[in-house]
């Protein structure tokens, strides 16, 4: 079944033909109801996106709708524990931790709606990025830990074949850095403040930050911590 999926994934082009094929997978093995979301920034589907995006789920459009406008992802205690896992999760097993009361009913209320036995499967893209496939079941059952290895499976390899299929030319566009940008960069990825960084360089802190500022727009980026972490991943600096 993984094998099927696998082989599918490969030959598909289409975006809605390969979400079909995950759930139908997924649901062969005991979860159908099935949420993806990216998490942080891929750079490679496009800077205009807003994080977390749910790209697809089974949830209730209402409980999706508050999740947005109420920003609920703020104290979604799941979503935090994504961040910090490297591998899948029962949700039950995170409502059993020290939760406050917001966090508890967040989960209860996942749970009210029919999600039963969740299960949150964290991913991880390139450059740092981070994504999630969350399944459950609509009948109450206890997922053994093969099945959750073989959702987890499934679920890295339609992330794979998820960001293949979308990945844009923005990504390939190679950033060229001028050497005064690549020495700022560098010096601030070890810790060093602009008026440190003028200091070590001879120049004025006026100076570092107009070469910061053009080194921010090559990124598409407002904080130089980013830019630094960018150039590092893209062997543009070294420390």
């Amino acid at each position: 079944m993984i094998e099927a999926f696998i082989e599918t994934s490969l030959e598909i082009n289409d975006l809605d033909a390969l979400i079909a094929s995950f759930r139908a997978a997924l649901a062969r093995i005991g979860f159908d109801r099935v949420t993806f979301a990216l998490l942080s920034v891929h750079k490679g589907l496009g800077n205009h996106l807003a994080y977390p995006q749910i790209v697809f789920s089974d949830l209730p459009q209402s409980f999706l709708k508050d999740y947005s406008q109420k920003k609920l992802y703020v104290i979604d205690p799941l979503r935090a524990r994504v961040f910090i896992s490297d591998r899948p999760f029962k949700w039950a097993d995170v409502a059993a931790r020290g939760l406050t009361k917001r966090q508890a009913d967040f989960i209860a209320a996942i749970r009210d709606a029919g999600f039963y036995d969740g299960v949150s499967i964290p991913l991880r893209g390139p450059r740092g990025a981070v994504a999630v496939v969350g399944v459950a079941s609509s009948e109450v059952r206890d997922a053994a830990p093969i099945v959750m290895t073989m959702a987890s499976l499934l679920a890295h390899q339609f992330y794979s074949s998820y960001l293949t299929m979308n990945r844009n030319s923005e990504e390939d566009t190679p950033i060229r850095l001028s050497s005064r940008e690549a020495e700022i960069l560098q010096w601030c990825a070890v810790g060093k403040t602009r008026g440190e960084i003028a200091a070590i360089l001879g120049i004025s802190t006026h100076t570092v930050n107009i070469h910061a500022a053009s080194a921010l727009r090559k990124f598409g980026t407002n904080k130089i911590t980013v830019a630094a972490v960018e150039a590092l991943f893209r062997g543009l600096i070294q420390i």
